[in-house]
């Protein structure tokens, strides 16, 4: 895809974008939050931490805030969310290998997790840092979620006015188009299945802006093509030998375990279409969450072609322009320690 030097010159002159980034700090999150935190057009107002890449709040937390100090901006809020709800035995355990047992391919004490980081977090739960930020600067601030919408949910409950109140909800979540219907169950991807109703809540909310990346654009990236090109650049870099460590574990688990191509960089794409939207095409349409079906709870269903009769209530990510993308992430990851 190609950007003239005077587009390119309007996105860098654009005011930043105010995002709150609500997070399951995993190895995606990671490269997603280092992305943002490297990006001059978005300024991170604060992380939201949700259960989902594991059950252990706290220490989703202390990845975050690692993760924060690592990129120079350890003041950055992190607000817990609720701890997860005990399932009962039949509940799907998310497979601890794709992200290691610590969340980050098992190298976050190598890069300076301590005890420290699994206390003193910010005194608001992340629905209600969520609610008062929002509040506080109506239709400035974009949730960019890319977890179970748990803490989203949570907001809408406190506050039913948010969706007049947030400027964009970029979520990365579900399978609406291609062969990539599920990566949790056959049917269903793993930030909706995690928690359906919430899914459900957000999409059908009313927000006035509501961008979906799914697996169908997800799997359209590679995070080895990120380490790779980032390795080549900036071998010296702090930030770029933390990426390199903590992902061999999540694409050999794609690879050797799952027997897939590549692995895919889900979680970056929100913050990559925050930052460059035209690396991206779109498409609008009805995207409902299934929260009865047994064989298919959590599944994502989408109408393309109006046939409910509702309003579209989101913009599908369709492709991505991969070469640009990856060339960005760089960009980014140049700013950073």
């Amino acid at each position: 895809m190609c950007v003239t030097e005077s587009s390119a010159k309007r996105l860098r002159k654009a005011p930043p974008t105010r995002i709150i980034i609500d997070t399951d700090p995993g190895i995606d999150d990671a490269l997603a939050l280092f992305l943002a935190f490297g990006s001059p057009s978005i300024v991170v107002e604060g992380l939201t931490i949700v259960c989902g890449n594991g059950k252990d709040i706290t220490k989703l937390g202390a990845n975050a805030k690692l993760l924060a100090r690592v990129a120079g901006h350890a003041d950055v809020p992190v607000c817990l969310g609720d701890a997860a709800l005990d399932e009962g035995e039949d509940a799907q355990e998310v497979p601890v290998h794709v992200h290691g047992e610590d969340g980050l391919g098992d190298c976050a004490a190598r890069f300076g997790r301590t005890e420290a980081d699994f206390a003193e977090f910010h005194p608001k739960s992340a629905a209600q840092f969520i609610v008062d930020a929002c509040s506080a600067s109506p239709g400035e601030i974009t949730l960019v979620a890319i977890g179970p919408l748990s803490n989203v949910a949570a907001a809408l409950t406190l506050c039913p006015e948010l969706p007049q109140l947030v400027r964009e909800v970029v979520i990365m979540g579900g399978a609406v188009h291609g062969e990539l219907r599920g990566n949790r169950t056959p049917a269903a991807e793993a930030n909706f299945v995690g928690d359906p109703e919430a899914a459900q809540a957000v999409l059908t909310a009313g927000f006035r802006s509501v961008v979906l990346a799914d697996l169908g654009v997800t799997h359209q990236t590679d995070v080895a093509a990120l380490c790779e090109a980032c390795t080549q650049a900036l071998p010296d870099s702090a930030t770029v030998q933390m990426i390199h460590a903590v992902c061999q574990c999540f694409i050999d688990c794609y690879i050797k375990t799952f027997g897939a191509s590549s692995a895919p960089a889900h979680d970056v794409v929100t913050v990559m279409y925050m930052i460059r939207p035209d690396l991206f095409t779109t498409k609008p349409a009805r995207v409902e969450v299934e929260l009865q079906g047994t064989l298919t709870r959590g599944m994502s269903v989408v109408d393309w072609k109006g046939r409910w009769r509702k309003a579209v209530n989101c913009s599908v990510l369709m492709t991505v322009d991969a070469e640009g993308f990856v060339h960005e992430f760089v960009a980014a990851m140049r700013r950073l320690p």
